[in-house]
């Protein structure tokens, strides 16, 4: 199974959005042909109305099936609402091609920093039974573990240790992420963590990219592609 990983669009009728990047990214996107895009939130810059209503435009645009989850900047003040307004569910889980899929919303009102809660968590042990012995890949916007070059690391997902407790203990194969604007790839104890930069914003230290990860029985490959350039490099 081939998907394709963006995140962090931004999505503003700002000089900090960078539309030329998104198109190219689109469109290279679309010539990769996938047989999913999972979309890890931060959509939109504000939340105000006008952000999603643009980013729907863009995400209207890309061919394949998305499983979207909303990150920190779609859920400021009441952006929530508006996520499911105009999106969807918060978090949901789908199997696709006999692979379980499950999106969490790691995000907090106003706040940078990501939180799962005990709540969230008790509704994933329960869902995730439903998968019974398939491949599971869990994404959501924030990151478990500190991202090299980003800086002095603030705003990691608060309840981390309970989040990897859940994925060890129920085998989860794959993690997907953003928040950071910088792609990076660990291996823990087998579980692969994957975040891929940021699709649409010009606040990001690297250029703007996506993430194409290849399913293949039990291997997992990860190649990030820039938007603009179409330059690619294996990440694992």
């Amino acid at each position: 199974m081939k998907l394709a990983h963006i995140s962090d669009l931004h999505c503003a009728r700002t000089y900090m959005f960078n539309e030329e990047a998104m198109r190219e990214g689109i469109k290279r996107l679309n010539e990769e042909n996938p047989d999913l895009v999972i979309v890890t939130g931060d959509l939109t810059d504000w939340r105000i109305r006008e952000d999603y209503e643009f980013a729907l435009e863009f995400l209207e645009q890309i061919e394949a099936e998305k499983l979207i989850v909303p990150g920190n900047h779609d859920e400021r003040t009441d952006g929530y609402r508006k996520f499911e307004k105009y999106i969807g569910k918060r978090y949901f889980s789908k199997v696709i091609d006999d692979i379980f899929f499950m999106g969490l919303d790691s995000a907090d009102p106003d706040m940078d920093t990501g939180h799962m809660g005990r709540e969230l968590i008790g509704w994933a042990r329960e869902e995730i039974k439903k998968s019974k012995d398939r491949k599971r890949v869990l994404f959501f916007h924030h990151h478990l573990l500190p991202i090299p070059h980003t800086g002095r690391e603030r705003n990691i997902l608060a309840d981390a240790p309970d989040v990897v407790e859940f994925i060890m203990e129920n085998h989860v194969s794959l993690v997907l992420g953003g928040h950071k604007h910088v792609p990076w790839v660990w291996n823990l104890n087998g579980v692969i963590i994957s975040h891929t930069g940021s699709f649409g914003s010009r606040r990001a230290p690297v250029e703007n990219s996506y993430n194409i990860v290849e399913i293949i029985e039990e291997k997992i490959e990860i190649e990030k592609v820039y938007n603009l350039s179409g330059k690619s490099e294996r990440m694992l």
